[in-house]
Order: structure tokens, then sequence, then C-alpha cells
């Protein structure tokens, strides 16, 4: 006789979708290796190679001079730089390690909220945008959040069906062991590669709480993002190297953008941060040199005007105290500034910067025995599509806006709920939409300023929930089965 509970419907993922995520896998192995002959042993920038200087520190270098470390980028990836380091004597696999795991759970994430074969169709031009693959491959933290935070959607749409399709749904044990993993290993991500994934956590809490039931391993779940996010501090304590405020190096950049709308020459005296500055700069030169892109013409332009012992002092900072100060006091020209922002963050002032990584990688870490030249033997290949970025560019800034993407991911959701039909399918669509914002709007409380990597993470998944919508809109009998007790 047939099992009942072994019926299409009553299983949390259809033969179909199985077959598509494994078909994932293997076109995600193929991707990795393609770019591997093109782009070894990865691209890399100038956070890049300061982070690679920081593994080779941790793997036991001695000739890093102690002020060319410190703890300005959290410590996962370093760690496992490192580690690559002192196990295979290289960096190269740590970045195609990670477009492994790009490609692998976006899509699995397009199988899962797309369909079968919708998801694998929008699969090919995920992978082959530029801003995508070029990020996936650099030594960046970013592409390890876009994988950490795909992976998250995926455990919260599978936890979404089960609670829809109710207790009668199987959930296989290499299953549940799967999405267990992944929750560990995306918290860890998310909490110990980059600091802005700490917003994801309350939002991840609280779905769990809504969708994952019997209520023990709801709070299994906690516990782990609890453990989770105790982890970062403690790596930090354990790596005796020299802290350093960074958040004070976004906070200085709105301080100075504050004096700048508010053209007030009383309260730039009054507010006047004259001490961080490198004599005989003032904050007026400050307020010069000041744009709404990034704080780098601040921090890292030269001739430099800033004391960076001042800026990123790691107690009693000076800077922190003056924009609490300048905020409490005036909170109308601190919402004008955040405006200003705003808009650089949506995209909104022709573009999004930084939209790819360029192949020309720092060259002052070689003396340190890791070279970040070209080495794969399609290496030619690269220079080509380099060189077409860059005709290209203002073309890549503009199909990446943060606004476009945004708007259009609302209105397709929006369409789709409003369907009675497709009202159903939808749902997963408005998890993932409320994940990219989780993880997004972190830069909009604190930035040191726009970069299309800090967006990536937000746009791939917003790129899934318009493939979403657009499959339950496609859909005939969108409705999901009916919960069963």
């Amino acid at each position: 006789m047939t099992n009942p509970h072994d019926s299409p419907e009553n299983r949390l993922l259809s033969h179909a979708e199985v077959r598509a995520c494994a078909i994932v896998v293997v076109i995600a192995a193929a991707w990795t290796a393609i770019l591997a002959l093109i782009y070894w042993p990865g691209l890399c920038t100038e956070d890049g190679a300061t982070r690679t200087i920081h593994a080779i520190a941790l793997a036991g270098e001695r000739n890093i001079e102690p002020r060319m470390v410190s703890h300005w980028f959290p410590p996962g990836l370093t760690l496992l730089m490192s580690a690559s380091l002192r196990v295979l004597g290289d960096v190269g696999p740590v970045p195609f390690l990670q477009a492994f795991w790009v490609a692998a759970s976006a899509g699995w994430l397009l199988v899962l909220c797309a369909g079968p074969r919708l998801g694998l169709a929008l699969l090919a031009p995920l992978l082959l945008y530029p801003p995508i693959f070029t990020h996936a491959i650099a030594h960046l933290s970013d592409g390890w959040s876009v994988a950490a935070l795909a992976s998250l959607a995926c455990c919260v749409v599978l936890w979404h069906r089960r609670s829809v399709r109710g207790s009668a749904t199987q959930t296989p044990t290499w299953l549940r062991a799967a999405m267990m993993l992944l929750l560990l290993v995306s918290c860890v991500v998310l909490l110990t590669f980059r600091a802005n994934g700490v917003t994801v956590m309350p939002v991840l809490a609280g779905l769990i709480l809504w969708l994952v039931r019997p209520w023990p391993r709801a709070i299994a779940g906690l516990a782990m993002i609890g453990a989770c996010c105790f982890l970062s501090p403690t790596l930090v304590g354990n790596i005796p190297w020299a802290r350093r405020d960074t958040v004070a190096t976004s906070m200085v950049w709105e301080h100075v953008g504050i004096l700048r709308v508010a053209n007030d020459p009383a309260l730039t005296k009054q507010f006047n941060i004259d001490e961080a500055c490198m004599p005989p700069a003032t904050t007026q030169d400050l307020i010069q040199r000041h744009n709404w892109i990034t704080h780098d013409s601040l921090m890292w332009q030269r001739p430099g005007i800033l004391n960076h012992g001042v800026v990123m002092r790691p107690d009693q900072n000076l800077i922190r105290d003056r924009f609490k100060a300048l905020v409490k006091a005036h909170p109308g020209q601190y919402l004008r500034a955040k405006l200003e922002i705003w808009r650089t963050l949506l995209g909104l002032r022709g573009g999004i910067p930084l939209v790819y990584i360029f192949q020309h990688p720092p060259t002052w870490i070689e003396p340190f025995g890791v070279s970040m030249q070209p080495r794969g033997p399609l290496r030619e290949w690269g220079k080509a599509i380099d060189d077409w970025n860059r005709r290209n560019q203002m073309r890549l800034e503009y199909s990446a806006l943060p606004a476009i993407w945004i708007g259009l991911a609302i209105v397709m959701l929006a369409i789709a709920l409003s369907r009675r039909a497709s009202r159903a399918r939808a749902w997963p669509a408005a998890l993932l939409v409320l994940l990219a914002a989780s993880y997004y709007g972190a830069f909009f409380l604190m930035a040191p300023g726009a970069q299309y990597r800090y967006f990536l993470p937000s746009h791939v998944l917003l790129y899934v929930a318009i493939a979403a919508s657009i499959g339950a809109l496609l859909t005939r009998g969108g409705a999901v089965p009916a919960r069963r007790t």
C-alpha cells in the first residue's frame, strides 16, 4: 500500500526540487572552476591586501610590523585566510570556496522560491553578471555575506513551507542536518566576517519564533544565534592586536556632513573637531573636502588631514562624544545629513560606486611572500573581461541601482500578493525582502560610504524575490496545500 505521508504534497522538497538542487551544485562547481582558470588567485583590492597582511601575521610571519596589523576588520575571514596559508601555502583557494558557496546557495534559493525550471533558467544571468562574479572571487567578505544570507534564506523558506503545510510534512534527516549546518555556518560568517551582519539576527530570531516548531527546536535555534553573537568579540579578545574604533570613522563622516548641511559658522565653531585634525588643518578644511559618497576623502585621501590615532581611539573617543552631542542638540540637521547619505545608498546620485572589482591587484604585499597577480591559464580572458567592464561601467552602475531593485521587488511582490491565485506562493518572496532589508538597513543606520559590495547580498535576495513573485504569478493553482494536523 502507498503511504499517504509519502505523497508529493507531504514532502518538504519535491523530487524535482532535489534534482534541480543537485544540478545547481554541478553548475556551481563548473562556474567556480572556470573562474579559477581565469582569475586565480582571485581579485584583490586594498582592503583585500590589508586583510592578507593580517592573515600572514596570524600564520606566523615575523617580519610584519605591529603598525600594519589591527582589529580594523572582523576576524573571521582573516582566520580562514591564515588557515589556508598554513595548510596550503596560498590564500588563492579562499575566494573560490566563496564563489562555489555563492553560486550554490543562490541557485538553491532560486529553485525553492521560483520553482525548478524557472530557478535554473534565472541562475545563469545571475552568475554571468559582472558585479556578481567579480565580487564572488574577490578577497573581500561581501561574497561570503551573499552566501550566508542566501543560505539563511533557504532555511527560512523551508521553515515557512513546513509551517504552512503542517506537521504531516516529511523532513528527511539529511535535510534537517543540512539546515542546521547551514544555519550555524551562516550565522558564524555573518557575525565574524562583517560587522553589519548583526542586524540580520533580530529578524532571524523573530522568524524562528514564528515558523519553527516544536518549541524545543525554536529554542535551540535561538540559543545557536545567541552563542554566535559572542563569537566575534571572543576571537578579537584572543588576538593581541591594536584595537580600532572603526565606527568612529563613519561618525566623523556624518559629523562633518551635519556641519556641511547646516552651513552655520557658529555651529561649526561650537562642535568643531580641530583636535582630530592634522595641523594646520581645521574642521573647516574637513567640510570643504567632504563628499556624500564615502568617508575616504576625509580618512584616506592624500594629503591626510585627520589624525587616525585620535579618530579611531578605542576609549574616550573624541569623535563619538562630539557626534553624540551634535546629534542630540540638532536632530533636524542630523536628519538632513542622513537623507543625503540615504540618497547615495539608494543610488540616486547617478550610479552606485565601485560596481565591480578591477583586475589590478596591489603589489606592496609581494615582499611578504604573497602575490595577487593573475596566474590562471586563461588570465588573458580576465583582461578582456576587465576591458569590457571598463567600457560599460556606467551601464553596470545603473543596472545595479539599489532604488531600482528595491522598487521592482516591492512592486512585483505587491502584485503577486494582490492576486488570490498567487498569494500563497508569494509569501517566500516577502520573507526574502524582509531579510534583504535587515541586511542593507544596517548601512542606513551607520555607514562608511556607499559601494556596490555593501548592497550585493541584498541585491541577490531581491533578485530571487522578484523571481519568486514571477514564479507565483505564472503558477496555476497557486495555493499551497492546506495545513494538516
